[in-house]
């Protein structure tokens, strides 16, 4: 995979998949590390010249125009904002954002632009190439420092790929998906004598089930925690009441003890019981 060092991004259009993906309280960013793993990557990018620096991500999973409202990355680029010290551009509209407004040929400093949450177009988890197309007009360099998300077939991570090297133009990864991948790799090319712990959380096993096949042939034991836990329990025929807990997610949990001859997998047990009340049941 290439790296910064790969390729010159001194006066180019440079397009960057971050993962912003942030807790927010009523608008508030209650944890900003992911934002704050993603500055060195942002630093060295402007410290290097481009013409315009667009960045994408998405936040949360949208699905009604109140989450629209409520799932706006602009407390992200007023974060970036000053954490950079310099101005951003939230761009709404993606379809029409590329205006000479937007993308201009100053030369005295780089103009920087952050999209719009991209799951706000359904075209980015159903991984369209006409939207991947919308998004690929915005970069001559494509960097991706999204490891949290790369695993996903998502038009900003995927489709859009194959477009950048279909017409030739460059593409890699930024320090933060770098240094995973080279931490992965260590890992995976362990002595034996060493010890080797997975801990997973996450929502959803359908998200990880490829992670997890492969780690079990490396790794000497699997934590699954968060909500990640409740399929594996309730495969085992423990009450989880109603966590979350799909009927596809518990097939798949089924599926990966099978393959787990040497009992890697381990679920997280001591959780808490509570009772939901009507208001939050609700909602």
């Amino acid at each position: 995979m290439q790296t910064f060092k790969d390729i010159s991004i001194k006066g180019q259009n440079v397009l960057c998949r971050l993962d912003l993906n942030v807790p927010l309280d009523k608008g508030i960013i209650t944890d900003p590390t992911r934002i704050n793993s993603s500055i060195p990557t942002l630093k060295y990018i402007l410290a290097n010249n481009p013409q315009n620096l667009t960045i994408m991500s998405h936040l949360g999973r949208p699905k009604s125009t109140q989450d629209f409202d409520n799932l706006s990355l602009k407390p992200v680029k007023n974060f970036l904002q000053n954490t950079l010290k310099t101005p951003i551009k939230l761009i709404d509209d993606l379809e029409t954002g590329l205006t000479h407004e937007t993308i201009s040929h100053r030369n005295t400093y780089t103009n920087i632009n952050l999209l719009e949450n991209l799951r706000f177009n359904k075209g980015e988890e159903s991984n369209c190439e006409e939207f991947s197309k919308v998004l690929f007009k915005y970069g001559d360099v494509y960097i991706n420092d999204a490891f949290g998300t790369t695993h996903r077939k998502h038009a900003s991570v995927h489709k859009i790929v194959e477009l950048f090297k279909q017409e030739c133009k460059e593409v890699c990864g930024g320090y933060l998906l770098n240094s995973e991948v080279n931490a992965l790799n260590k890992l995976y090319s362990k002595n034996s004598n060493e010890t080797f712990v997975a801990i997973l959380g996450g929502l959803k096993v359908s998200d990880k089930v490829n992670t997890i096949e492969n780690l079990l042939k490396f790794a000497d034991k699997i934590l699954i925690g968060g909500a990640m836990a409740y399929p594996f329990l309730k495969s085992q025929g423990f009450d989880v009441g109603n966590s979350p807990c799909s009927v596809e997610d518990i097939k798949i949990a089924t599926k990966l003890y099978e393959m787990d001859k040497l009992g890697k997998i381990i679920p997280r047990i001591d959780h808490i019981i509570h009772p939901v009340s009507n208001k939050f049941s609700k909602e």
